[in-house]
């Protein structure tokens, strides 16, 4: 929804986010469509900026206000490119990262995940509760096809695997090294065909055209032969 209404007016804000910002603020505004209702409704940390849109104004450290002057399809998702209309900081907290995003914030499916019936996006881990899956549904938060989704009751909470013993290494007796040392073959490189923006690799001779990354679902365009 986000994307059709920047699509249709051309203008748009950016929150950004602070580490010391709540999890309700990622329930409300990124694991919700707003096809579902208000995501505004009684929330009050809000305000307006020139542009006449609304941005967040707790748990954020700036704000930016962008008008699009283009936009490229790269298949799954839209490239829009913007001018910066308005530009406000707002505190000194550090930002959100994606890395720290995934490491403190995202939650992790666990044994509590298999109690609920529905659907796990693998991609980004947003829970559709559903008995069925329709076969063109699209994942809210990522953007991918139901393809990437599989059904709670076959998640499994993952064990900590235990930490290795560490054992003394014994100690050999290298053979004297003979004045030419055998040369050991070198190794064949694989052959095949790396995508360019998850690393999957295929191996194999030829790319076909209609090619789909199964990790990533870009076209065989993202492909770039190993060298």
């Amino acid at each position: 929804m986000t994307h059709d209404m920047v699509l249709k007016t051309g203008i748009f804000n950016l929150s950004i986010l602070t580490e010391q910002s709540k999890f309700d603020v990622y329930q409300r505004f990124g694991l919700k469509s707003g096809k579902d209702g208000d995501k505004f409704a009684d929330y009050d940390a809000y305000a307006r900026s020139v542009n006449g849109l609304t941005y967040v104004t707790e748990g954020v450290n700036a704000l930016l206000s962008g008008k699009v002057i283009s936009t490229l399809d790269c298949g799954t998702h839209t490239l829009f490119l913007a001018d910066l209309t308005e530009a406000r900081k707002l505190s000194g907290e550090a930002s959100v990262t994606y890395d720290y995003y995934h490491k403190n914030i995202k939650p992790a499916p666990g044994a509590n995940v298999t109690q609920k019936k529905g659907w796990l996006c693998t991609v980004c881990g947003y829970i559709h509760e559903s008995d069925t899956l329709p076969a063109d549904f699209i994942c809210p938060v990522c953007k991918h096809g139901a393809e990437v989704f599989v059904p709670l009751s076959s998640v499994t909470e993952q064990k900590k695997p235990e930490p290795e013993k560490k054992t003394e290494p014994e100690q050999k007796v290298e053979p004297a090294k003979s004045a030419e040392p055998e040369k050991a073959p070198e190794s064949e490189k694989k052959k095949g065909f790396v995508c360019g923006i998850c690393g999957y690799v295929l191996e194999s001779d030829t790319l076909p055209d209609d090619y789909i990354c199964p990790i990533c679902s870009n076209p065989a365009s993202a492909f770039k032969p190993i060298e």
